[in-house]
């Protein structure tokens, strides 16, 4: 008596939602199935709409090799700090109007990292500007980053005093006087 021993078993899907984070690093999660609990190795650089796959774990088949597989899909649950895109990873920074117009080295973490960052001086608002290779890990290659693209947000000083007020006039007074100059000698 024969039987046909190539029945496979179906892929089961299922999905699962990480925070950016964990996307960025790289987790374990468990997933129930049934009755049995899986435990899915999901890598960094992970991310939304990207499906894993988990050999064996899905519908029992005839023999082990005939076991479908658990097809997992990830949504990656963005913060108000950071977020993926086909570009790359990216994030905001918060400058105040005069550092933007200075220019200001400062630090930008990056989940557990933190860099040394240049703005350069005159940068304008909504600007973005790119870090090479500090940004989301790419996918299956251990240590590889794509890049970070920071958006520079100028903030305005709202608690300057009086005298820093007067400061400020004479500043712009000087700047559009010499503004002025030069628009007359270019027009004559």
């Amino acid at each position: 008596h024969e039987f046909n021993n190539n029945t496979k078993g179906r892929n089961v899907s299922a999905s699962i939602s990480i925070p950016i984070k964990d996307a960025f690093h790289g987790t374990k999660r468990q997933i129930n199935i049934g009755l049995k609990a899986v435990e899915i190795n999901i890598p960094k650089g992970v991310k939304t709409g990207q499906k894993l796959r988990v050999k064996g774990h899905g519908q029992k088949g005839q023999t082990e090799q005939l076991n479908g597989d658990l097809i997992v899909e990830i949504t990656v649950i963005e913060n108000t700090d950071f977020y993926v895109d086909n570009k790359g990873l990216h994030t905001i920074i918060k400058v105040d109007a005069m550092d933007a117009i200075l220019g200001i080295k400062t630090n930008i973490s990056v989940f557990d990292n933190t860099y040394k960052f240049e703005i350069p001086s005159g940068v304008q608002n909504g600007t973005t500007l790119r870090m090479k290779k500090k940004g989301w890990p790419i996918f299956g290659k251990n240590e590889e980053r794509g890049d970070l693209y920071v958006t520079v947000l100028i903030t305005m000083p709202n608690d300057l005093s009086d005298e820093e007020i007067r400061a400020i006039s004479k500043i712009r007074d000087h700047i559009n006087g010499r503004r002025q100059k030069e628009k007359d000698s270019s027009s004559s």
